[in-house]
């Protein structure tokens, strides 16, 4: 069996993959630190964390969501 036709028969693993290694590039890319600040709490973090913990925020989010629609 050929590498496409592993491709084409596996589409939903293929298309994590491909969001898998874009997502690993756009945090590769965003290494530096950040300083957050909310009334009078501060700290400073790599953005590396912070776009992580949104993208699983979003995550959770939406399998709540999707929980919550199907009963």
């Amino acid at each position: 069996m050929g590498f496409f036709q592993t491709l084409s028969r596996h589409k939903a693993l293929t298309s994590v993959l491909v969001l898998l290694g874009l997502v690993i590039i756009i945090l590769v890319q965003n290494r530096d630190y950040v300083q957050f600040r909310v009334f009078f709490w501060q700290f400073s973090a790599h953005k590396v964390l912070f776009i992580a913990g949104v993208m699983s925020f979003g995550y959770l989010l939406g399998k709540l969501i999707e929980f919550s629609l199907r009963k």
